[in-house]
């Protein structure tokens, strides 16, 4: 409830931590009269849990730390059965345990600057402004709950009670900075291992990393007010961990198109809509075969898979499988095609790992499977839909300028991926805007060869097949 109604806060540039743990030895971080060599917790259990806050509020010059007690558990005060003197004891016994613990998290954040601006509130969502009397505190600390009734206009109860009580000025510089310093060690602390406290656990890389998966997740993103960001079908919740889309993304997901070429930058979602898309083809038939193509990094010499595609794959418990490009060098298209199809076999899904340095340079970039092209593979399927992630066309900027100039593009491959899409799912993610690893010379060209990609597209796919993904899935803004 208290998670709500903190979304629904549409004024105010703020980060909200829930459920902030925080150490032993983390808690004294910056507390230089904590002495740790007589400290038996420090010498003993300095990772065990210190406290928690259930959640932190960072704005831009305050903090606010927020304690809930939900005590269901002790009946309604309207309940004619509900003892009223257990009830006070009760209310007043949680209420000083949550004053405690809100004033902890003071003390730390004011430790590093005791000017800066710290409110902080205890919340009872199942009990309303009525049973105020039952709590037995100074009117002071009363003021300090936050009952039934604000959480249901907590926007109201927000401005009356955070926003209009702090400045809404910049900070002083001095102050800016500690701010800035106790919100990035709040960041840290919330993000890193509570059990092992070592640099490789304990560190900002961590931090940042940590604070990537929640982003990618769709988790901070989603808002009540926000029209463009709407909770994401339950598989792309159960298996791809990813709570919320942008609502392009999940009609993406639910189109019907067989051919969709969906062009992006980096961070649109593009991948995620493919692997969404690939699941529900593999769970709504066994006999649905998914050949899905993607390039890794030359650098990468230890990868055997790609673990972002085929852990889902695995977590849905659709069969799939791994290969490399180049195990099937060297061997005529047809022969590479049986393969393939005796994979498919065992399979549902074949995943297709292609090396940027396998690319073949006298081929536009298309003949990567030994002597045969990938046109020449895949105009000999048959009942196999064929994904690609981040299709791209790789050139020799000394090679092929005066072809590129002359317009001897070779459109073979997306030819046959449109044949192809007539009886069966095409579904293709790319950047279109994305240099080629071997960039020609602007004056060398007149268009770069993803250009070309997108004149060919635009030319020969409808509106509704070829999609570009502009909105940023972590913030929804437009790239």
């Amino acid at each position: 409830i208290v998670y709500r109604a903190l979304e629904k806060l549409s004024e105010g540039d703020f980060i909200v931590l829930h459920s902030f743990e925080y150490t032993h030895f983390q808690y004294y971080l910056g507390d230089l009269t904590h002495d740790k060599r007589n400290c038996k917790t420090c010498k003993k259990t300095a990772t065990n849990r210190e406290g928690e806050s259930d959640f932190v509020v960072i704005a831009p010059n305050y903090f606010v730390i927020i304690e809930v007690k939900n005590m269901g558990h002790i009946g309604n005060q309207s309940d004619p059965g509900c003892n009223k003197d257990q009830q006070s004891q009760a209310l007043a016994k949680t209420f000083q345990k949550s004053l405690d613990q809100r004033n902890k998290m003071v003390q730390f954040v004011k430790r590093f600057c005791k000017r800066l601006t710290v409110l902080q509130f205890t919340v009872y969502p199942n009990f309303e402004k009525a049973s105020k009397k039952e709590f037995l505190i100074s009117r002071d600390k009363l003021s300090s709950i936050i009952f039934k009734e604000d959480l249901e206009d907590f926007s109201d109860w927000w401005k009356d009670n955070v926003s209009d009580l702090v400045l809404d000025e910049p900070l002083h510089p001095e102050f800016r900075t500690k701010h800035e310093d106790v919100r990035n060690l709040l960041l840290v602390i919330w993000c890193t291992d509570k059990t092992i406290c070592d640099k490789s656990k304990c560190s900002l890389g961590k931090c940042i990393v940590k604070i990537g998966e929640q982003l990618r997740s769709g988790r901070f993103t989603f808002r009540c007010n926000n029209p463009d960001v709407i909770p994401s079908p339950k598989i792309v919740q159960d298996v791809l961990g990813i709570d919320n889309l942008t609502k392009q993304q999940y009609d993406l997901i639910h189109s019907n198109e067989k051919l969709l070429w969906i062009n992006g930058p980096a961070g649109a979602g593009k991948t995620v809509v493919l692997l969404a898309k690939i699941l529900q083809l593999a769970l709504s038939s066994e006999d649905n075969k998914i050949v899905l193509f993607c390039e890794i990094c030359d650098t990468d010499e230890v990868m055997t898979s790609p673990e972002h595609l085929h852990k889902p794959l695995d977590k849905a418990d659709v069969k799939n499988l791994s290969i490399f490009a180049t195990e099937m060098a060297e061997k005529p298209a047809d022969e590479i095609y049986r393969k393939i199809r005796g994979y498919l076999e065992e399979n549902q899904v074949v995943i297709i790992m292609i090396r940027s340095a396998n690319y073949d340079r006298e081929c536009y970039g298309l003949k990567i499977l030994g002597n045969s092209s990938q046109s020449d593979i895949i105009r000999l399927f048959e009942g196999i839909n064929v994904f690609y992630d981040d299709f791209r066309v790789h050139f020799d900027c000394n090679t092929h300028s005066t072809l590129l100039e002359n317009n001897n593009f070779d459109y073979g491959l997306p030819e046959t991926l449109f044949e192809l899409s007539h009886s069966w799912h095409v579904w293709i993610s790319c950047d279109m805007l994305q240099s080629p690893l071997l960039m020609i010379p602007v004056e060398k060209v007149t268009l770069r060869p993803n250009y070309r990609l997108v004149n060919f597209f635009t030319d020969t796919l409808s509106s509704t097949q070829l999609v570009s993904l502009s909105k940023n899935l972590r913030n929804t803004s437009d790239l």
